[in-house]
């Protein structure tokens, strides 16, 4: 989705015209690695780099879900898809340490093993403005314009909750939201991005009636995210939040899959799992005196949490339903949101949509 955001030049009393500052942030689940590194020929692989690589030539912000270091490193390297950017924030370490802490626990713990579950912001080297001498950083492809955007912090906070066990005893898997704060002279406020995965998905969802508190971890975890909220910047959050705001035929179609498995599981236990994150979202918004989606327009809804859609031309995941999402807080001025197809396989029951934006201009077949 692209943000645009203006602020009024005010030199000249005579001269009204503003000056504009945007950001494109893409947010992506990397799944994608799992389907790479499958790959034999190098000329399939070269089409995966490709593919992505035309996806995110107009990006100038990439939040990445499960995030490899391995595999991102590898990315980051010359003629590579993600060569233009720069990794600003990553939960690598983190999760490593909470894996280390939590390793009697796990079923089958492999120290050389790599979760696959980080979260990560990179942000494109030419949307930089070249950092203070304490900066490790010495791009020459960073620039020195007075609309560039500076870093001035960045996190990691874990959202997950370590004393949770799923039914074989094996601890919930790490999560967190990362976000860094931009600045740039064109703006009135910073810009606070971040990006998160909430607890779920295929291996998680198969627990939803065996752990009756999923339901408020993963409420919780957004809570731990919205709290995150910066009072003096614009607060754009992002990522897999492996849930729906609404009943849809895909939701039902993944309903019937996972009851194929667990009899006894309820279609109202089955959403109230599903919708925990958006649940938190509403009484958050509610709160504030608003509504949750940025296009009911409510008057109040500048002051609290905005979901800038509950619904896309398509799905974001291989089950059918969307999963990701943009929250912004207060409400953005936002130019376009646009969905870019990743997936390739989906389940039998979905209807495959977009299939326009399937191919990249060499005919690279879609990654995922």
């Amino acid at each position: 989705m692209t943000i645009m955001m203006k602020e009024d030049d005010g030199k000249t009393a005579t001269n009204h015209a503003s000056r504009t500052s945007s950001l494109t942030i893409l947010s992506l689940n990397m799944e994608f690695y799992h389907q790479y590194s499958k790959l034999k020929e190098p000329s399939e692989k070269h089409a995966y780099e490709q593919y992505l690589k035309a996806k995110i030539a107009s990006v100038d912000i990439m939040c990445l879900q499960e995030d490899l270091m391995s595999a991102s490193d590898e990315f980051l390297r010359p003629t590579r898809p993600f060569h233009d950017f720069r990794r600003i924030v990553t939960s690598f370490e983190e999760q490593a340490d909470y894996d280390t802490r939590n390793k009697h626990l796990f079923l089958h713990y492999d120290e050389g093993f790599t979760s696959t579950l980080g979260n990560s912001i990179y942000v494109r080297k030419g949307k930089l403005l070249c950092e203070s001498s304490n900066s490790e950083s010495t791009d020459e492809e960073e620039t020195t314009n007075n609309a560039a955007w500076t870093i001035t912090a960045k996190t990691v906070v874990q959202t997950s909750s370590e004393s949770l066990r799923l039914p074989n005893n094996t601890p919930l898997e790490y999560r967190c939201v990362v976000s860094i704060t931009l600045v740039c002279p064109n703006m009135d406020k910073p810009v606070q991005v971040l990006c998160t995965h909430l607890s779920g998905g295929r291996f998680e969802d198969r627990h939803m009636d065996e752990t009756p508190l999923m339901n408020r971890e993963r409420g919780q975890q957004m809570q731990r995210c919205l709290d995150q909220k910066d009072e003096t910047a614009y607060n754009v959050l992002v990522g897999d939040f492996n849930a729906s705001p609404t009943r849809t035929l895909a939701m039902d179609g993944y309903f019937r899959l996972l009851q194929s498995e667990k009899k006894n599981l309820s279609m109202f236990h089955f959403y109230s799992y599903m919708m925990a994150p958006f649940t938190t979202l509403a009484a958050a918004a509610a709160a504030a005196g608003s509504t949750t989606i940025a296009n009911n327009h409510n008057s109040n809804s500048t002051c609290s949490w905005q979901l800038l859609y509950d619904t896309l031309d398509g799905p974001t995941s291989r089950f059918g339903h969307v999963v990701d999402y943009f929250v912004t807080y207060p409400r953005l001025p936002v130019h376009t949101i646009k969905r870019v197809r990743m997936i390739q396989q989906y389940m039998e029951w979905v209807t495959p949509t977009a299939d326009d934006d399937f191919k990249d201009e060499s005919s690279a077949t879609a990654p995922c």
